[in-house]
């Protein structure tokens, strides 16, 4: 520990030693270091970004001058310094002085005690002997408490100045050494500060803490106090060690950058006083063949080349700016239409919850789910939605990238025609914060003065024609409509800007997007908010990101043409707006798309012209000119557009109320009312002191992000129907001014609406579910499913296996087969005891049963041993015609079946229709014959004539019972041990069962509850020995409350880890959630926490929560509350990632997917009614979670 440098002093003295633990050289290489980094990765606006490594291989250059802690504690105060010596603080003192009598002005207490003692009844008498007298005397004193601490930091600073001058060399000397020392040294040899006491560490006063150079002057004070205890925390020689290798890896990342490696943009954390620089994550870097690295990878050897930052930055300044701000690189122009230079990018990022990088000068970028990316667009769209309380704080970090690379007196800049007033007033407002003069312009109207001035003002646009301007932001295509009028009044010729409507873009467009960028849907969702498609082509060039799975994305040259390649045809759209809009027509139709991606049918127009960005920038800087020139003698009267507002109204709980309807024309002249009348009445409800209503537009599901709050001074008594007062001042902060008048009451006069951002969504008294009402055991529904509980397990107590083995099934013929009563007796096995319905003997052949089977049930049969099935007895059918003396109709057909073709007047039907007999229609087709000559049938339509069915011959006896199936499309004969599944079963389990009925309940039947004990104990038995056992398993998971522990330790059985893959194989695992009851007894508590720990996934898990809520009312109420709340947040963002992705109606498990994932977020809106006094869960459960 003593080879180990401690103090400042002997860092001075020490500084040529070689043979000390750490060597003072490192020492002041680190700080060196150290303090370049601070003083270059946070160079701008440092109050909005954090340390970074963009700014810090932007900003380093070589110098000569070593930096220390000393020195960086100089720099900082240098300033604060100089001033305080010219403007010490000062205070008034008082002293007492002898004075001669005349110029005496105050006298104290002191004053009065010496005149007492002088002799003499009278001032003027004591003063007689005495020509002077005890007085005060007033007077400015440097003697304060912030001067003292000032002297004595001075003292200090020049104590240190002296240990480096004295022994450390010349070229480590920085001047501002050798000035500040010379400067101390006058100041203190001052006579004046011998006034000055000496500071004795008392609590800093307001002046130490409120005056900005003093208190710069407090905190140097501190670190200076610091200054040994920093350099102590070198005895330990790990910790010296892995600071020096930070070093290392700073000299290194600039020698690989003049190498060609490329470093993505990175967060760090800085901090001088610990000699600490630590990255967000570890430090990566593109190699020159394009490969992902990790810096200890790169080894020194190769790293030849000594980095030098070649290119100066070059940012705007001008005095007029025209822009579209709504791009990753901004277009800019300055008033003589020069396309100006801009090479960085309006970026930045967030690492962590306080962790912000701008990323304007990145040549790469982390690009993945762990990090956030801001652009201009996304953080106003952002602001516009309202996404959450972290928008104002990303838009001012936004808008100081831009103030620092567009500096500018007035700033115009075009928006995309889709924002309504509101947005276009946020948009304003934000750009004023920053910008003495701002001017926007819709991109429809920039756009028609892009086009040479000569078609517009020589009447190549007529009055009357018509403009459709399309455009694509986000995901949508957006049309406006302008249409040319000449009018007198104002400019001869104006434009009117009328509707913007939007269509979504198809799907598939995206999907060649994902093809064509070879990314997947995620990174194209947050690489396309960022910006718009043109940004795909411009904004990201030469910028290499690093997506997920560590792949470098960059844009190449091909995938720009194959971008530009990837079209939408928009002709079905102005097919559409031609149909609707008798006024428009081809001939009187012009088109200008705003992307390059829009392309139509040349049929749909009478001019078409696709503009560049850097053409619709100048049609805004035109625009702005002609008007400044037109209204220089008309004091702004002149206006070169209308604009006719689109929709607002007032969300009611069904439909909403109107407030501006379509057509209202206004003129986009600033500080301007324009009156909008309102005709209905609205209604204010009594018992409230405030009303906040939600607006809308057009499309009712688009809620705007004002409110309109109507407040009073007191509480309602009454419902007040009110007439409503609107007007609009276009360019305003508060575009709309609304009123509302009572028509009677006297309650209030008028009052004005407060327009307020909705900083949340309504929370209380909102929506939820009813869990569906109960059906007991005694309503007339369920007695009279229980009253036929013979046939509600039909499928299991008839079920029935056979052995095959002794059929010679090859000398089947036809597809039948005659089971006689001693095969039965020794190959039919009937499960269950209690079978329902017995069989008998049929006639005196002992027939018993007839099997009936296609080509697949034989094969079946042929290659098990054990086939099963269930025996349902026959409904006895009722023939609807008899037709004898038949036996010369007979004919046979070409493969030797038997047939008849007679005229249908033989049974009373249209003699000009047919009847056909075919002998594939007989019940049993061995029946049919030639010498058949009476019959029984029903019949059906074939081909526009009939066709007998169900042909029985008269007179016989036929079986009584048959094989069935339970499911259409599904073969009757099963191999193995395997019950049919049944769903008509299910559903009656369903209802019988639900929310938790069992029984045991009072109100059951006595014979029902019998009867379910003995199918329930078969079911069990049954389970342990059939192959299948997803079907059985979900019938004893809906009578489980019934089952008890029989139920819960299969359940629990099931659940554990090695038997997981299985479950999920046979889509077992899924029913659990019908068993777990309302988890009010410890098994199903068990069960519960068994699943919670399984290795099943999240969906799994979803899937039989939602079936648990649903099954049970009080289930939502016994499980863990945050649990299930987390389950619901999940569960939404695992829902919009799947909506992301895109679902295939055409597959069923994917629509499932989303089912479950619904059902559950559907259950817990429940706690809505149930919790209404906790805001915090209603805020939750409400769109105010950022979920």
């Amino acid at each position: 520990m003593g080879n180990f440098i401690k103090t400042y002093k002997e860092l001075c003295e020490k500084y040529n030693y070689e043979d000390l633990g750490i060597n003072a050289k490192d020492i002041f290489e680190l700080q060196d270091w150290i303090i370049k980094f601070e003083n270059t990765s946070k160079k701008d606006y440092s109050e909005y970004f954090d340390y970074n490594l963009d700014n810090f291989l932007e900003n380093y250059h070589e110098e000569i001058e070593k930096k220390d802690i000393l020195l960086h504690i100089l720099e900082k105060v240098k300033n604060s310094i100089l001033y305080i010596m010219n403007n010490m603080r000062t205070k008034i003192i008082r002293e007492d002085i002898m004075l001669p009598a005349s110029k005496v002005k105050e006298i104290n207490s002191k004053g009065i005690i010496w005149l007492s003692r002088k002799p003499g009844d009278t001032i003027r008498k004591k003063l007689a002997s005495a020509r002077n007298m005890l007085s005060i005397k007033r007077r400015l004193s440097i003697d304060t408490g912030e001067n003292r601490l000032f002297v004595e930091f001075l003292k200090q600073i020049k104590y240190y100045l002296e240990l480096r001058l004295d022994n450390l060399p010349k070229e480590l000397t920085e001047k501002l050494f050798i000035e500040l020392y010379t400067i101390i040294d006058i100041f203190l040899k001052n006579d004046e500060l011998e006034e000055v006491k000496r500071w004795t560490n008392l609590p800093p006063n307001n002046t130490l803490l409120s005056d900005q150079n003093y208190r710069k002057i407090w905190n140097a004070w501190n670190e200076l106090r610091d200054l040994d205890i920093d350099i102590e925390k070198y005895s330990n020689k790990s910790e010296a060690y892995k600071r020096i290798d930070i070093v290392d890896n700073l000299k290194k990342i600039l020698k690989a950058r003049g190498n060609n490696y490329i470093f993505p943009q990175l967060p760090f954390k800085v901090d001088i006083k610990d000699y600490k620089i630590e990255e967000d994550r570890p430090i990566m870097a593109i190699s020159p063949e394009n490969k992902l690295v990790k810096l200890a990878d790169i080894k020194n050897t190769k790293l030849k080349e000594k980095y030098n930052r070649k290119e100066e930055e070059v940012l705007i300044n001008e005095k007029i700016i025209s822009t579209d701000l709504f791009h990753i690189k901004p277009i800019c122009v300055n008033e003589n239409d020069e396309i100006l230079n801009f090479n960085n990018k309006i970026l930045f990022q967030q690492f962590s919850q306080n962790n912000f990088v701008s990323c304007e000068k990145s040549q790469a970028i982390f690009f993945n789910e762990n990090i956030e990316t801001f652009s201009f667009s996304k953080t106003l769209f952002s602001k516009i939605l309202n996404e959450n309380d972290k928008t104002e704080e990303n838009f001012r970090r936004v808008m100081k990238i831009i103030e620092r690379n567009i500096k500018s007196n007035i700033l115009n800049t075009t928006f995309p025609d889709i924002l309504d007033p509101f947005q276009v007033s946020t948009l304003s407002k934000k750009l004023r914060l920053s910008y003495k003069k701002v001017r926007i312009l819709p991109r429809s109207i920039a756009s028609v003065y892009a086009l040479d001035d000569n078609e517009i003002f020589k009447n190549e646009y007529k009055n009357n024609e018509n403009i459709l301007i399309f455009d694509i932001v986000n995901k949508k295509i957006t049309f406006t409509l302008l249409r040319g009028k000449e009018e007198e009044s104002y400019s001869n010729f104006i434009w009117e800007r009328h509707w913007t409507n939007k269509k979504e873009i198809d799907n598939s467009f995206f999907q060649k997007l994902e093809e064509i960028l070879k990314i997947d849907n995620l990174a194209l969702e947050e690489l396309y908010s960022l910006g718009e498609i043109e940004d795909l082509i411009k904004g990201f060039e030469k910028l290499k990101l690093i997506l997920n799975n560590n792949k470098i994305f960059e844009i190449t040259s091909e995938m720009v043409d194959s971008i530009k390649n990837n079209k939408i045809d928009i002709s079905e759209i102005v097919d559409e707006i031609l149909k609707n809009n008798q006024e428009i027509t081809k001939e009187n139709l012009h088109i200008i798309t705003l992307k390059n991606n829009l392309e139509i049918n040349e049929n749909y127009y009478k001019t078409f012209t696709n503009l560049k960005l850097e053409e619709l920038v100048v049609g805004c800087s035109r625009y702005h000119k002609i008007l400044n020139e037109l209204n220089k003698d008309k004091k702004n009267e002149v206006i070169l557009w209308k604009d006719y507002l689109p929709y607002l109204g007032i969300k009611k709980m069904y439909g909403r109320f109107d407030l501006i309807k379509a057509k209202e024309a206004i003129l986009p002249t600033y500080n301007q009312r324009q009156s909008i009348p309102v005709k209905e009445h609205i209604t204010l409800i009594k018992g409230k002191d405030e009303h906040k209503f939600t607006l809308v537009g057009e499309d009712q599901n688009e809620e705007i992000i004002y409110e309109a709050f109507v407040k009073h001074r007191n509480t309602l008594k009454e419902d007040i129907e009110c007439k409503l007062e609107l007007s609009y001042t276009y360019g305003s902060d508060d575009p709309y001014e609304l009123y509302f008048t009572p028509v009677k009451s006297k309650e209030f006069t008028r009052v004005k609406v407060v327009w307020e951002e909705r900083k949340e969504y309504e929370y209380k008294n909102l929506k939820y579910p009813q869990f569906p009402d109960r059906e007991d055991w005694d309503n007339p529904e369920i007695q009279k499913i229980i009253s036929n509980k013979e046939y509600l397990f039909l499928s299991f107590t008839n079920w029935c296996l056979l052995n095959t083995e002794n059929i010679n099934l090859d000398l089947l013929k036809g597809n039948s087969l005659i089971l006689k009563d001693d095969y039965i007796s020794k190959n039919l096995y009937i499960p269950y005891e209690k079978y329902n319905i017995n069989l008998n003997t049929l006639n005196e052949e002992h027939i018993r049963l007839k099997l009936f089977f296609n080509e697949e049930e034989l094969k079946i049969m042929k290659e098990n041993k054990t086939i099963s099935f269930f025996v349902k007895k026959k409904t006895k059918g009722v023939s609807d015609y008899k037709l004898e003396n038949i036996v010369n109709l007979w004919k046979t057909d070409k493969n030797g079946e038997l047939f008849i073709k007679t005229n249908a007047d033989i049974i009373g039907k249209e003699s000009y229709k047919i009847l056909f007999i075919y002998q594939d229609k007989f019940l049993i087709p061995e029946d049919c014959n030639s010498y058949l000559n009476q019959i029984e049938f029903n019949i059906e339509n074939h081909k526009g004539h009939y066709r007998a069915i169900n042909i029985k011959v008269s007179n016989k006896k036929y079986v009584d019972y048959e094989i069935m199936g339970v499911k259409k499309g599904v073969n009757k004969i099963l191999g193995g041990i395997n019950p049919i599944y049944n769903g008509s079963l299910i559903f009656l389990l369903h209802t019988l069962f639900a929310d938790g009925k069992s029984i045991e309940d009072f109100t059951c039947p006595k014979d029902f509850k019998e009867y379910l004990k003995d199918i329930s104990k078969f079911l069990v038995e049954m389970y342990n020995v059939i192959e299948d056992k997803g079907y059985i398993f979900y019938i004893l998971s809906l009578i489980s409350k019934d089952l008890g522990e029989d139920y819960y330790n299969i359940a629990l059985d099931i659940i554990e880890k090695e038997k997981i893959k299985t479950i999920r194989k046979n889509n077992i695992i899924k029913f659990i959630g019908y068993g777990l009851g309302n988890l009010n007894n410890e098994y199903s508590k068990k069960l519960f926490n068994s699943i919670e720990k399984s290795s099943l996934n999240f969906e799994e898990k979803v899937e039989i929560l939602s079936k648990a809520i649903w099954k049970n009312r009080d289930f939502i109420f016994n499980i863990n509350k945050e649990l299930l709340i987390n389950y619901f947040e999940n569960s939404i963002d695992v829902l919009e990632n799947k909506l992301k992705n895109g679902v295939d109606n055409q597959k069923r498990w994917q629509i499932l997917g989303i089912t479950y994932i619904l059902e559950l977020i559907y259950s817990v809106f429940r706690y809505r009614e149930f919790y209404k006094n906790d805001e915090e869960l209603l805020r939750r459960l409400s769109l105010n979670n950022i979920f």
